[in-house]
């Protein structure tokens, strides 16, 4: 049986594929170890991509006797390369802009205070960072995020 957090990855990951989001094959909506190294390494090709990864600590909030409530914060970030923004017109450039902005609606959209799923318990909320990251912008990478705040009950060993 996976660990928990594998499966709220991976059920993270299933839902924003079948948000289908044009331009962004679902190939490209990837889990990995850490956000931060899979940006830095993802090749132009692999561009747009979702990437989905664990980030910080687990909180446990005791809810009984037997059970607590555990807070797995998981990053949602949508990335892209600005190398081709720069050979492009203006009118070009703010299509994209829009574009991308669109993928982060549509995806904090569809977890935006909602269930991860109906066959489970976790409930979620919605945490926005940076719209554009301004250390990404540097690199020519258009990176925006926010970070998944899944709680889930769970017993006692």
């Amino acid at each position: 049986m996976p660990a928990e957090l594998t499966t709220i990855l991976e059920t993270v990951r299933d839902q924003v594929q079948a948000l289908d989001l044009p331009g962004i094959p679902r190939s490209n909506v990837v889990i990995c170890h850490s956000a931060a190294v899979e940006i830095a390494r993802l090749p132009a090709q692999r561009m747009p991509a979702v990437v989905i990864a664990p980030f910080g600590a687990e909180t446990i909030t005791p809810a009984s006797n037997l059970r607590d409530d555990i807070e797995y914060p998981v990053v949602v970030a949508v990335v892209a390369s600005l190398k081709i923004d720069a050979e492009q017109p203006t009118d070009k450039q703010t299509l994209y802009l829009d574009q991308r902005l669109t993928w982060r609606e549509t995806i904090r959209k569809a977890f935006s205070n909602q269930r991860l799923d109906t066959t489970r318990g976790y409930t979620m909320t919605v945490v926005p960072m940076t719209i554009v990251d301004a250390a990404a912008f540097a690199r020519d990478l258009f990176v925006s995020g926010f970070t998944l705040r899944i709680v889930n009950r769970e017993g006692r060993t």
